[in-house]
Order: C-alpha cells, then structure tokens, then sequence
C-alpha cells in the first residue's frame, strides 16, 4: 500500500474512479472492488481534469 502525506500539499480537486473485478475464490465466482483516490495539486493535473485530456 502506498501512502503519501498530503496536510501541506495544495489539493485542488481528487478523481475517484472505481471497477468491480470477477474473480474465482475456492471455486466460488467473487467480485472484488476496487476504489482509486488519486489527488490533483494546483498546476498541471488540474487543467488535465479539466480540459478532459491525459497528457
């Protein structure tokens, strides 16, 4: 797990995105799911999320 102290960044918006995984457990069919959190400081990354363009 990765995790980043962010009290002193300046955080101008956080992109969620999420999916469900089907897996086999023990022969049993299982979804897992998966919640992404990734932060935007204030520069590049903001107007990438605005502009809806990745670079």
């Amino acid at each position: 797990m990765v995790r980043a102290h962010l009290a002193d960044e300046d955080i101008v918006r956080v992109i969620l995105d999420g999916t469900v995984i089907k897996t086999r457990i023990d022969k049993r069919a299982t979804n897992i799911s998966v919640l992404a959190a990734i932060p935007c400081p204030a520069g590049p990354c903001a107007a990438w999320s605005r502009e809806g363009r990745v670079p």
